[in-house]
């Protein structure tokens, strides 16, 4: 059985934020595929390069779409612009990271699942719940994962009048960026 990680490399010319993110997206691809391989499936890292074409991200995903011993496609986010919208071709029963959002057979990837199970316990007696950083990618799935289990947590981004997490009894912050959390929001 194989699974399919793949990512997209920036451009020398490409902002430094984009780099950044890129870079996050790299370390990430690569932790993947370790996990995969330590648990005994065969880890195809596809590593797509700067200026890739859609026609080609498209043929790499119908490629792992067709290939039966492919059993997940793993787009590691973000793709360049121009090609999010190929990602919506991929195989939905092999999206395993919720990108295809009713689509897949998951209601959230992995990490947004992972942060909910350490919650869940903590959310007895129907807590008033802050979630920060719920328009990202992470934050939408937590946000998914708590409504689907009769909570209606408090959505927060950037922009938002932060100070209102006061009034949460859990915050989950799920922004990726340390210190957005100050002591002064107690």
């Amino acid at each position: 059985m194989k699974v399919a990680v793949i990512r997209f490399t920036p451009a020398a010319t490409d902002p430094p934020d984009w780099r950044v993110r890129l870079e996050a997206s790299r370390i990430s691809a690569e932790q993947k595929i370790k996990s995969f391989e330590h648990l005994g499936f065969r880890a195809d890292h596809v590593v797509l390069p700067p200026g890739v074409g859609r026609g080609e991200f498209r043929e790499v995903l119908e490629g792992y779409n067709a290939d039966p011993a492919t059993r997940a496609i793993i787009v590691q986010f973000p793709p360049p612009r121009d090609l999010a919208p190929v990602v919506d071709g991929m195989d939905p029963a092999k999206d395993i990271d919720a990108l295809l959002k009713g689509r897949s057979p998951y209601p959230a990837c992995a990490t947004a699942e992972g942060i909910y199970r350490v919650a869940e316990p903590f959310a007895t007696d129907r807590p008033a719940i802050a979630v920060v950083g719920s328009k990202g990618f992470v934050g939408q799935g937590v946000v998914t994962m708590l409504r689907a289990d009769g909570h209606d947590p408090m959505t927060l981004d950037h922009g938002d009048r932060l100070e209102r997490v006061r009034d949460a009894d859990i915050v989950i912050s799920v922004t990726g960026s340390p210190g957005i959390l100050t002591p002064d929001l107690r």
